[in-house]
């Protein structure tokens, strides 16, 4: 875990919006929801107001859950120090993860993290992904990845690089949108819905 995530947890507020009402109004209200990366928990607070409470968030900053616990005290926000999630395989209905892989820039955790999202997720299980995309006028590395205004290594992503990498998952449906960086300034950003099938 980043030290600096602690730093921000007080201020920060995330901007990117994943849209998660037009794809978890399909789930049954007593589907079970995982909010990988969950931060301060606004996306689960989301899911409750909607009428899902049996929803878990995970996040690796002790700062980001302690925010979360005060905010939102009904939650069930939780701290998770590796790429391990702490569930159950296949016991999951749904899992958001919200800029997430964006703050891993080193595309072995990734993989790890989405490997252990997919082992959570039943068969048919639906999962969307939202990241920042790659934009003109910033400067990449090769791979990717940037410092970003927080003075963390992080990484954005095209359309086919992102769905490369979500190989456990049928590609349902992949949007490209205008959004707001942590500084404020304009940004694009891609939802991923998918689905998981066991072979």
């Amino acid at each position: 875990m980043n030290k600096k995530w602690n730093d921000a947890a007080k201020t920060i507020n995330f901007s990117i919006d994943p849209n998660i009402e037009n794809t978890i109004s399909q789930l049954h209200k007593k589907a079970k929801i995982l909010d990988i990366g969950c931060g301060y928990g606004r996306i689960s607070q989301q899911a409750w107001e909607m009428g899902y409470k049996n929803i878990i968030g995970y996040d690796c900053s002790p700062k980001m859950i302690e925010r979360g616990h005060k905010e939102f005290p009904h939650l069930n926000l939780n701290i998770t120090s590796s790429n391990i999630i702490p569930e159950p395989t296949e016991s999951t209905d749904f899992v958001i993860l919200c800029a997430v892989l964006t703050c891993i820039p080193n595309i072995n955790e990734r993989q790890k993290l989405i490997a252990e999202v997919a082992r959570t997720l039943k068969d048919k299980g639906i999962i969307l992904i939202c990241e920042f995309a790659v934009i003109g006028g910033k400067t990449y590395s090769t791979d990717g990845t940037f410092c970003s205004s927080l003075g963390i290594m992080m990484k954005h992503f095209n359309k086919t690089d992102l769905e490369n990498e979500l190989e456990y998952f049928s590609n349902q449906r992949t949007e490209i949108f205008n959004t707001k960086s942590l500084d404020g300034s304009p940004a694009k950003a891609i939802r991923f819905y998918g689905e998981k099938h066991i072979a």
